[in-house]
Order: C-alpha cells, then sequence, then structure tokens
C-alpha cells in the first residue's frame, strides 16, 4: 500500500511540475500575431521664394513635377511624393524582415504593444526609426527625406571649380570637361556631374548655388529626378563618397546610367521614364 501511495505521490508530483512549466511557458510567451508592414519615404522639396508674378512658372513646375509623383502641399509649401526602396533594410523589434520589391515585409509581433520599426539605409549609412502602435495587421511606416540640397549647392562640383578657377582658367564644360559655370546652357554631349537640370519642361541651363524656382523646374522630369524615384543611390551625392560625381569619369552622370539613359548632358524630350 505504501508502494502504491508512493508511486501516487510521484506522478502527482511530476504533473505538478509539468503543469507549472507549462503556465510559465504560457506566461512568459506573450500572443505573437502577423503583421505586414510596408515602408515608404517622403521625399520633400522645400520651395524656393517666387515672385509675385510667377504663378503661371508654379502651374508649370506642378505639372512637370505630378509625372513623377510629385505633389504640391500647399499649406505647407512645399513639394512631396511617396517612393519604395527595396534596398533598405527593415528591422522589427530586433528581428530582420525581407522586403519585397514594393516594399512590404512580413514579421510576427505583439500587436497590442508599441513595435519598434527601423530601416537602415546601407547607401547613406543612415538609420530611421518608428514606433508604431495602431495594432492593425497591415501598416504603412513612412519616414520623411529631405532632398532639398539636391537643387542647391552642387559642392562637389564647387570645390573642384575653385581648383580650376585659382588656376586662372575659366571653367567651361565640353565633351571632355566635365565643370560648369553657374547660369551655364546645356549642350548635348557635354561632361557633367548630374543630369539633375534636363528636365522635359526646363531650360536645360544649370545653376550651381540658387535653389531657384527654375531650377526646380529643371529639376522635375530630369534623369536625377527618375532615378531618385527608385533609386537610393543618388543620395549619396552629398556624402564622402557620391554615386554621381564629376571625377572620376566613371562616375559621371551615373543617375542616368541607372535608369538606361545617356550619361552626358542631353535633354529629355518627352515626359516618359
Amino acid at each position: 500500500m505504501k508502494k502504491y501511495q508512493k508511486k501516487m505521490f510521484s506522478m502527482l508530483l511530476i504533473i505538478s511540475i509539468m503543469f507549472t512549466a507549462f503556465s510559465s511557458v504560457a506566461i512568459a510567451s506573450p500572443d505573437l500575431n502577423e503583421q505586414n508592414i510596408e515602408v515608404k519615404f517622403r521625399q520633400i522639396i522645400e520651395m524656393p521664394e517666387f515672385d509675385d508674378d510667377s504663378s503661371q512658372l508654379l502651374k508649370k513646375i506642378i505639372e512637370a513635377g505630378a509625372v513623377t509623383g510629385w505633389y504640391y502641399n500647399e499649406p505647407e509649401q512645399r513639394f512631396e511624393r511617396l517612393i519604395t526602396y527595396s534596398d533598405i533594410q527593415l528591422t522589427v523589434e530586433n528581428t530582420n524582415v525581407e522586403l519585397n520589391n514594393n516594399g512590404w515585409g512580413g514579421v510576427l509581433t505583439q500587436t497590442d504593444k508599441a513595435t519598434k520599426v527601423t530601416a537602415y539605409n546601407p547607401i547613406i549609412d543612415k538609420t530611421y526609426t518608428q514606433f508604431i502602435s495602431d495594432g492593425s495587421t497591415d501598416t504603412t511606416v513612412i519616414f520623411d527625406l529631405d532632398i532639398s540640397p539636391m537643387l542647391s549647392i552642387d559642392k562637389e562640383s564647387m570645390k573642384s571649380l575653385e581648383k580650376i578657377e585659382s588656376t586662372l582658367i575659366s571653367p567651361q564644360a565640353s565633351t571632355t570637361d566635365p565643370y560648369w559655370s553657374d547660369g551655364e546652357k546645356g549642350v548635348y554631349g557635354y561632361r557633367l556631374h548630374c543630369n539633375r537640370f534636363n528636365g522635359y519642361l526646363g531650360n536645360g541651363t544649370y545653376y550651381s548655388n540658387d535653389a531657384s524656382s527654375q531650377a526646380l523646374l529643371n529639376f522635375f522630369g530630369s534623369d536625377c529626378d527618375w532615378a531618385l524615384a527608385s533609386y537610393s543611390n543618388c543620395l549619396a551625392d552629398y556624402g564622402s563618397n557620391p554615386h554621381c560625381a564629376a571625377s572620376p569619369d566613371t562616375k559621371q552622370a551615373s543617375c542616368s546610367t541607372l535608369i538606361g539613359h545617356y550619361n552626358r548632358f542631353h535633354m529629355r524630350t518627352s515626359y516618359s521614364g
């Protein structure tokens, strides 16, 4: 009888331990739900100053920008567009998430709590972080990306121009020289740093240090604009290792090469990409 009681006690003890263990696991492991996350970047261009009589020019700029996805945010006085970069590295709560070509990725998360979403761009070595807590199974995360400097000072070229001017040689672009003077009119076949002023409705004129309304019109629909809509490479142009550069010549107008266009100056003859 005692032997039977000992056996029963042992069995009850084992069951109790197993129940406690399972309960602990259940408490320690929260409910996880599959969450689909879409990553978008909102590119922003702050509006240059306009004259009082430039309303027609603004309409023209809005028309040119719409082709590559830009819209005019009048209250904020800026242009915006939402784009997807498939080369972004996404991490959700320390879990690496693979994005498809449309910028979507799936991951198991606790949708009842704030979730940390981190996007890393290896091209420019920059990290973007956002917390989401809407509890939805399909969530879009939008990171702001100001690209206004694309229209302003061409730092890489200006440094090179300073060196050239110090030797008393007047900078002038040509089929062999990629350095342009401010206000220089584009000529087909001339070498250049970046095809960012060959937009269809623009005047094909290079502006090195003026974020003007005309520079914006030249940019919209340019090779650089089209490339920026699909590739993050051009975002590196103002860093230590630019994608487009006057030197070496293998980097000249690399934005044009990305979209299958001629990597020397040419005016775009239509809206098509």
